[in-house]
């Protein structure tokens, strides 16, 4: 099947908001439909009339469709449509999130569902042109079925008891069996495999017992015990006293449309994934045995050649970051018992040189038993580490403050908002200390920023040292830090007296002399020492005692007072202050 090529590709957008439509045209330019110029690609129309006039002047590969237009709604919609562009594939773009309706409009034949405003920008690219590949798919996989259901079938006619009394020469080409082989005989004595389960058969007749018609797949045996794929329908013939006369049982040899259904399964799903985008290595495990094979991009990912990686499972949880296996078995796992529709993981996997490296690594079961198992997998990875290198990096400028690399504000507000939040259920003390240094200012003014800059990383470094892994230590900016000391005791003197000693033992380790270096100077310049003081406020806390921002303001009191009773010391808010 060849590629689709966006450019050529003629999409009718029926959408009576232009604003709608802006969007639209906006997202398919993103996913590269109309690209070159003049194309000619997307034609609109806001009216199911205007609709009619342009698809039968233009006759559009597929339609973007709103079920809600000012001649026409709902459901309806589609039928209209349909009976202008039939076999034309249809996805329906709907302000309504309704599932009733959205799996009414895909029983009515349309590819897909998409709500406005709830898809990513490249959704509807993607939608497009899944659709565009079903379609043909669809369209190959009803010329296979055709070929084989207008070739000649066989015909059995039985009596109520199921022995045959009459069978066509087609039996004979299907079965192996002469047709006198087989008159007096049930068909299952001469075909049946052992293949389908007694469920299987006490289904069908209790269908056609009480006098239903009854259609079904399943694996027969030759008269040369070859197996074959047949395509079953048994309608009982009954009398005028509704009385079952006969049987008439008509067989088709499906095999061949089986294998190719599957062969189309898995050229379409490998077309899914590699439309997915982008530069993907292409894996494909066999689960029964374990086998699991890389296409030579898969392995160019991680710095490989094709006959360097081993063809199995084991070089999979060989190469995967030991943190990071658990993750991606339970994902794993879980696609494989059908929890999810898709598997999906992002992991670190080693590279040949030595570096981790972050993938994103999809895949889907393509075929399954009877029994449900899971037989085959395909998948897909691509390498995300620059992706994930620059998520990093606005985590960091999000939450952490530059120069210190300590919390910023607004990760210290989150936290403190988590502590107290679970402090309701251990009634467990936190407390709050507001820092601020008493000479900064001259150091800044005298040497320069760069100088105190140092310094402030200098002092960072300090406070981080004298408290637990469990506390968070914070800049709000300037000279300004806090501390959330988390976990005290549940007792309010004891966690008093636990948060003093921290906080005087970072009152002692601001207050040791400072030597700072100013960077690219040569080692021949003296360090410029600088001794610095702390005021420091403290405010100890209960979540359903106080809110977050009274706990600030309570430390942030509490060290004004600190430093107008002459700095360097430590000042506990009082109850009624934190109150």
């Amino acid at each position: 099947m060849s590629e689709i090529n966006p450019n050529i590709i003629k999409i009718l957008a029926v959408e009576d908001d232009a604003g709608d439509f802006g969007l639209i045209q906006i997202y398919l330019g993103l996913a590269g439909f109309g690209k070159a110029e003049n194309s000619g690609t997307l034609s609109w129309a806001s009216s199911l009339a205007e609709a009619r006039k342009i698809a039968l002047r233009n006759k559009p590969d597929i339609v973007l469709l709103d079920l809600n237009l000012p001649d026409s709604a709902g459901l309806e919609t589609i039928v209209k449509m349909r009976s202008v562009l039939p076999g034309v594939p249809i996805v329906v773009m709907s302000g309504n999130d309704d599932k009733v309706l959205a799996v009414s409009a895909l029983n009515e034949g349309v590819q897909d569902y998409l709500v406005k405003g709830q898809y990513e920008h490249d959704a509807l690219g993607k939608a497009v042109r899944h659709a565009l590949v079903r379609s043909r798919l669809e369209t190959r996989l009803r010329l296979f079925e055709v070929a084989l259901n207008t070739s000649a079938s066989a015909i059995v006619i039985t009596d109520p008891d199921a022995i045959i009394q009459w069978a066509n020469p087609a039996f004979t080409t299907l079965t192996g069996y002469h047709v006198d082989e087989a008159l007096g005989h049930k068909p299952g004595e001469l075909v049946r495999s052992g293949l389908q389960s007694t469920a299987f058969y006490k289904a069908m007749w209790d269908t056609i017992g009480a006098g239903g018609s009854w259609q079904g797949e399943l694996i027969n045996r030759r008269k040369d015990g070859e197996l074959y794929h047949e395509l079953l329908a048994i309608s009982p013939v009954v009398d005028h006293q509704w009385k079952v006369t006969n049987y008439v049982a008509i067989k088709t040899d499906i095999t061949e449309r089986i294998h190719a259904k599957h062969a189309l399964e898995e050229s379409q799903q490998r077309m899914e994934l590699a439309l997915a985008g982008g530069d993907l290595g292409l894996w494909d495990w066999s689960v029964p045995n374990g086998k699991l094979v890389f296409n030579p991009r898969a392995c160019a990912i991680l710095g490989y050649q094709l006959n360097e990686v081993e063809n199995g499972l084991g070089i999979w949880k060989k190469l995967t970051h030991p943190d990071d296996w658990h993750n991606v078995e339970a994902a794993r796992q879980a696609h494989l018992q059908g929890d999810t529709t898709q598997y999906e993981a992002e992991y670190r996997m080693r590279h040949k040189e030595g570096r981790w490296i972050w993938v994103l690594d999809r895949g889907k079961v393509m075929e399954r038993s009877q029994e449900g198992l899971p037989l085959r997998v395909v998948g897909t990875y691509s390498d995300i580490t620059e992706r994930h290198r620059m998520e990093e990096q606005v985590r960091q400028l999000a939450f952490y403050d530059p120069l210190t690399k300590l919390a910023n504000r607004r990760l210290f507000n989150d936290r403190l908002k988590f502590l107290m939040a679970s402090s309701r259920r251990s009634a467990i003390f936190g407390a709050v200390l507001f820092l601020d240094l008493d000479n900064f200012k001259p150091l800044n003014d005298t040497h320069g920023h760069d100088v105190g800059d140092l310094l402030l990383i200098e002092v960072a470094q300090r406070i981080v040292n004298c408290v637990r892994e469990t506390d968070t230590v914070a800049r709000f900016g300037g000279d300004e830090f806090v501390v959330l000391l988390s976990e005290l005791s549940l007792d309010r003197q004891l966690s008093s007296t636990q948060a003093a000693q921290i906080t005087h033992k970072i009152l002692r380790a601001i207050a040791a002399p400072y030597e700072l270096s100013r960077a690219n100077e040569s080692s021949d310049v003296a360090p410029i020492v600088h001794h610095c003081t702390a005021s420091i406020g403290v405010t100890l806390f209960l979540d359903h005692l106080h809110l977050a921002d009274e706990v600030l303001k309570a430390a942030d009191a509490a060290m004004y007072q600190a430093k107008s009773e002459g700095r360097n010391r430590i000042v506990f808010a009082t109850e009624s202050t934190e109150s």
